[in-house]
Parts: C-alpha cells; structure tokens; sequence
C-alpha cells in the first residue's frame, strides 16, 4: 500500500511543478496559488483520512493517495528566489568584511 502512496507523492511532485510553472506564466503569484490549493485540499483530505474508520482499508489507502498527491503541491514555490551566487567559495564581502553564510 505504501508504495502506491509514494508514487502518488511523486506524480504530486511532477503535477505541482508543471501546474506552478503554468500558472507562474499566467500571473507572479502562480506558484503560491498552487501552494495554497495544495495546503487547502491537503488538509482536507488529511483530515477525512484520519476519520476513516478500520473496518475500511481500500478507502484509506485511496485517501491516503489523494493526500499523497496535494501535499507535494506545496513544494511548487521553491523555486520562486533567485540562486544566491558568492564569490571566493561563500564568501560574501561587505565593506571589507568577509560574511560567511
């Protein structure tokens, strides 16, 4: 059953990066509207899940792949910040002083 779930996690990885990418061309904030769909219907789901009683193991296990597929949307953001770049092997100079990060 895990492993279904993990593969879930990871098409919620693929989805959540090609769907923040789409929307990040639309508006700048498409990224985070990804995110806050993912929060959203995470928390949702998660909560019926908990709420599933034993006698039913083929609901949980699809339940718990939907809550594997939206919580890896917020993951989408990450992106949003440009790299940091240092020179001299992380080493950021500021009125002489060497700040080492």
């Amino acid at each position: 059953m895990m492993t279904v779930v993990v593969m879930c996690m990871a098409a919620g990885n693929v989805l959540g990066g090609a769907l923040g990418d789409w929307l990040f061309t639309r508006t700048r904030r498409g990224r985070l509207l990804i995110c806050l769909v993912g929060v959203l219907v995470g928390i949702i789901a998660l909560l019926i899940t908990i709420r599933v009683p034993p006698e039913r193991p083929w609901l949980f296990a699809g339940m718990l792949c939907v809550v594997g597929l939206f919580i890896p949307l917020l993951r989408s953001k990450c992106d949003c910040h440009r790299p940091r770049y240092y020179p001299a092997g992380g080493a950021q100079y500021r009125a002489g002083n060497p700040v080492i990060y």
